[in-house]
This record gives C-alpha cells, structure tokens and sequence, in this order.
C-alpha cells in the first residue's frame, strides 16, 4: 500500500460518526445532511495528525457531447489529497453538468456539494444516520403528476442523467456494483422519485448484462 493509501487507512480507523447538522428542503420533503463545516471539523484533526493536506480545485470545461451552446458545461471539482512526507497525492474528481455557467450562485453550491462528496468517497464517512431514515415519520400525500413533479429539482434531473451515465459505461456487474455503490452518497441527495429512477435503471442495466460485453445503454433520463 502506498504512504498515502496508508494515511488515509489509518484516519478512516479513527474516524467518528459525523452527525447531519444541516436541513434540505425538496418539494413537500425535507431531508437531513452534514455540511462540510461538520466534515471538515470532524477530518482535520486527523489529517495533521497523519501528514495529509487537502486541496480542492474546480474548472469548467466545454463539453461538445453535451451540446452546442453555453449551457454545454461540464463543472469539475477535484480533491487531492497529499502525503506530506512522501509527496505521494490520492484525488477524486467530482462532475456536472452546469445549468447556467454565469450564475455564482450555482457554481457556488457545486463547489461545496462536491467536496462534500469527494471527501466523503475518499475517507468512507459515516453518519449518524441514513439520508433516508425519517425516524418512522413518513409523510404521505397523493401521488398527483403535479406534485411528484414539484419534488423534481433540475439540479436533480441532471445528476440522475449523469449518474446514469456512468453505469451504462460499466462493462461488468463488479464494475456497476462498483460505481453504484461508489455514487450512493451523491444519489440519495436527489429527491426520492428520483432516488427510485436510478435504483430501478441499474437494476435494468444489471439483468441485460450479457455473459460478455456490454448491455445495451439503459434511456437517459432528462
């Protein structure tokens, strides 16, 4: 295992339950999560601790796949984390595409959602509950198109396109298994209709798998 690999090991070891000190609202639901100022309190003793130092860095590059126009903007944040004794680096890159790439505001939410997201892929986080836990207070309304439709963030849709994505370039089982598990922090962020859209097209893309080769790409979603 590499110096840094090793680092990273032992601050998983050590790490405690982070507890979800922020609420999201999404549609009629709201949602429990930690915010990267509870991440970031609950990593840093450890990463002096054992030499590591965590840099973030983002960049917007034209993505000709997505489109022709200025909303055609792949937003990539990446984490690197570096032994400082060895020199030796471990990253994460975390992708979107941008709705609007003028609007601050957004590229400000991408910013911290995917540190949030790159730290919680590489040091395995825990928290002191499921994203999906109620505590058994499920509420319940009728399932009107109007208002699974309110629940529907954009944002949502085209982290649900992008996940997809990536698990119809699997060319395994073990590959999807993989990077399902890989994106479950970054899924269940979504709202719940969504959640259950990509549950059931990797499910889909999971039985067509041939014994070799690829499946056919399950119909994105938009």
């Amino acid at each position: 295992m590499s110096k840094v690999g090793e680092a990273i090991f032992e601050v998983q070891k050590k790490l405690k339950t982070i507890s979800m000190d922020s609420e999201q609202a999404g549609g009629r639901a709201t949602w429990n999560y930690a915010s990267f100022k509870a991440i970031s309190e609950a990593l840093k003793p450890l990463l002096i601790e054992h030499d590591l130092k965590v840099t973030h860095t983002q960049r917007q590059d034209f993505d000709s796949d997505i489109g022709s126009d200025a909303s055609a903007v792949l937003f990539t944040l990446t984490t690197e984390i570096e032994h400082m004794t060895s020199g030796q680096v471990a990253s994460e890159a975390f992708r979107v595409q941008l709705q609007d790439p003028t609007n601050s505001q957004e590229i400000g939410g991408k910013i911290t959602y995917g540190k949030r997201y790159n730290l919680n892929c590489m040091f395995n986080l825990v928290f002191n509950q499921d994203q999906e836990d109620t505590d058994g207070a499920v509420p319940t309304v009728e399932a009107t198109p109007e208002k699974i439709a309110e629940g529907i963030a954009a944002e949502d849709a085209l982290t649900l396109s992008a996940l997809i994505e990536e698990l119809n370039r699997c060319e395994s089982k073990k590959e999807l298994k993989t990077a399902f598990k890989k994106n479950t922090p970054r899924h269940k962020e979504m709202g719940r209709v969504l959640q259950l859209v990509y549950v059931d097209c990797s499910r889909h893309i999971s039985k067509n798998f041939p014994e070799q080769g690829k499946p056919e790409a399950a119909a994105s979603a938009a």
